[in-house]
């Protein structure tokens, strides 16, 4: 700690001088805070109180718990459709063809428009009680970015429905494609207004009956970083004291130690104020 100065001014030979507190201080924001105070008496308190110009404080360090804090969104369910427990009927795909056809052969009636903005990566995820009897057929997610004038096929959503349905449980394209349940593609395009359909196709044709309850994507927001900053104000002072608030700006899940140097002056002959 640095003790009380008395320093010279001279302005137009008055001969006036200051007294000046300088030192250093620091305090402890607990774990789940964001902020901490500490209120310092001086070794020497100054002859009155300093003015609210009169004083600082700076930033030097943080130490202990300083991490920054990545935001993970939730996925968004995304449904082409829900059948529920009339699957026998409405959910059966009778006589799925061979060529590359809109799911059920109804054009339309099960596209979605989405916003995919700021979407970063998506789970194609169907429940298909009865499977397709041709070992090469599939199902598929397209998009058209111009209003379903052209249509694109996602190769990573695609599921065999031959061998993956049937199994008495939901199915994605997550485990299709040779990885865990769950697990991700990246969305091809980042804007608002992609239209969204189902394509199947390699179907049995005649006698080629698979039936499905539901099929939707979980989408999932890109995470952002907040970056972890400090910062330090004062809060109050007096001729003998000064009250530094430090503020975090992530929620640590350890303490964190804020450490800042401060000042505060007056002027003898003139109470608080320039000299």
């Amino acid at each position: 700690m640095f003790p009380l100065l008395n320093v010279a001014g001279g302005g137009g030979g008055a001969g006036e001088t200051s007294q000046w507190n300088a030192g250093t201080s620091s305090c402890v924001i607990a774990i789940g805070n964001n902020q901490c105070t500490n209120t310092f008496t001086w070794p020497t308190p100054l002859a009155a109180a300093p003015c609210g110009g009169c004083s600082e404080v700076t930033l030097t360090t943080a130490t202990g718990s300083v991490n920054d804090l990545t935001v993970v969104f939730a996925p968004i369910q995304e449904n082409f459709f829900a059948i529920g427990g009339d699957f026998g009927v409405a959910g059966k795909w009778v006589n799925m063809p061979a060529a590359q056809t809109e799911i059920f052969g109804e054009n339309s009636q099960h596209w979605i428009i989405v916003d995919w903005t700021q979407i970063s990566t998506a789970d194609f995820v169907i429940s298909c009680p009865a499977a397709s009897n041709s070992a090469t057929a599939t199902l598929t997610v397209q998009y058209s970015i111009d209003n379903g004038a052209t249509w694109v096929s996602i190769a990573a959503s695609t599921i065999n429905i031959n061998t993956f349905c049937g199994l008495g449980s939901p199915m994605d394209s997550g485990f299709a494609n040779g990885g865990t349940f769950g697990s991700t593609f990246s969305v091809p395009v980042k804007q608002i207004g992609v239209f969204l359909r189902l394509v199947g196709q390699n179907g049995g044709g005649i006698g080629d009956n698979p039936q499905f309850t539901y099929a939707y994507l979980n989408v999932y927001p890109a995470s952002f970083t907040i970056k972890f900053i400090a910062t330090v104000g004062i809060f109050g002072g007096t001729a003998s004291q000064i009250s530094v608030r430090a503020v975090i700006s992530v929620v640590q899940t350890g303490s964190t130690t804020i450490n800042w140097k401060m000042s505060a002056w007056i002027c003898k002959t003139g109470g608080s104020g320039p000299c």
